[in-house]
């Protein structure tokens, strides 16, 4: 296969982990590696890691089975561990939802501020009613730097935590909402909606591996005479 770009991506579920390997050839992403690997009883309990170990060799054996040398990936947070809210705000740039958004976390989010990671995504804007719809999508930061962890112990250097899939699955919820709205114009709701379905999830992909490739794009390479450096300076 043609040289590219490699995008690793991981998903640790209740039951078992997946895996999958993709190479950028040709502006398109060919799978190389699809796998899955299940997980030791109870190991992941509601969202939170119990059995730290049994996840990590998972992962290794994934990763052994597949001769897979790439480290940098991608890891998706879902689940209990994940909580996702619909909110309807003030109208505002990017800017200002930045210096407001710990006042809705706060509000919103069940946890103290200081115990959180969050990230927003902007649904809609509408100038005219002074008003947006964001999407905020939090989870505790102990859940988010275990899996984090566990990842780095099996070999691995996590460089995107996924929460498109939260921004995804609220899109698809709008879409069924007011799909039966095209049979006014004699058009087939059903139809419609596979079609439509099917262009939002390749927009998730395509941001999902937008994110990584840029990310993977901008790594700079430390020696261990500039890490002895940087270490000196501290």
């Amino acid at each position: 296969m043609a040289k590219g770009k490699l995008l690793l991506g991981l998903d640790i579920g209740s039951n078992s982990a997946k895996m999958c390997l993709l190479r950028d050839v040709q502006n398109a992403y060919a799978i190389e590696v699809a796998d899955r690997e299940l997980l030791p009883a109870d190991a992941i309990v509601d969202g939170s890691i119990l059995n730290r170990s049994g996840v990590v060799s998972a992962l290794r054996r994934m990763l052994m089975r597949n001769k897979i040398k790439q480290k940098q990936c991608a890891i998706a947070i879902s689940g209990y561990s994940v909580i996702v809210k619909r909110l309807r705000l003030a109208n505002m740039t990017d800017e200002e939802l930045a210096d407001n958004i710990s006042w809705e976390v706060q509000q919103h989010i069940p946890y103290e501020y200081s115990e959180v990671v969050y990230d927003t995504v902007v649904l809609s804007r509408n100038p005219a009613q002074n008003a947006m719809e964001i999407l905020l999508v939090a989870s505790k930061r102990d859940v988010v730097n275990d899996y984090i962890a566990v990842a780095r112990e099996a070999g691995l250097d996590v460089r995107v935590v996924d929460t498109k899939w939260m921004e995804h699955l609220d899109h698809m919820d709008m879409l069924r909402d007011g799909i039966n709205l095209r049979a006014y114009g004699q058009r087939n709701p059903l139809a419609e909606y596979k079609i439509e379905a099917l262009n939002m999830f390749e927009e998730m992909e395509g941001a999902i591996m937008d994110q990584i490739a840029s990310l993977m794009y901008h790594v700079s390479i430390v020696t261990p005479e500039q890490q002895e450096a940087m270490q000196a300076e501290r």
